[in-house]
């Protein structure tokens, strides 16, 4: 937890505090399980460093690979769409 905390600007008091924020759940999905360990990682705009969130790993590593961009999550919503709603 300190590499984490440190590498973002958060105390470990901060961190827990966040948690306490999010009711000890991932700020996406609302699960309190971490899938991890370590804990819930702390999620952070790319390109200005600022802290977003606690997300589960899961939701970490999906929103990452969609670009952390709402148009990726937008695509990959609406693809899911087209194949639940017609079933």
């Amino acid at each position: 937890m300190y590499y984490r905390t440190v590498r973002y600007g958060m105390s470990p008091e901060e961190y827990e505090e966040l948690l306490d924020e999010q009711l000890g759940c991932c700020a996406a999905c609302g699960s309190s399980d971490p899938k991890r360990k370590a804990g819930f990682v702390i999620d952070h705009d790319h390109a200005t460093g600022l802290v977003r969130g606690l997300l589960c790993h899961n939701c970490n590593i999906g929103i990452g690979l969609l670009g952390d961009s709402i148009s990726g999550l937008s695509h990959a919503l609406n693809y899911l769409r087209r194949h639940y709603d017609n079933t």
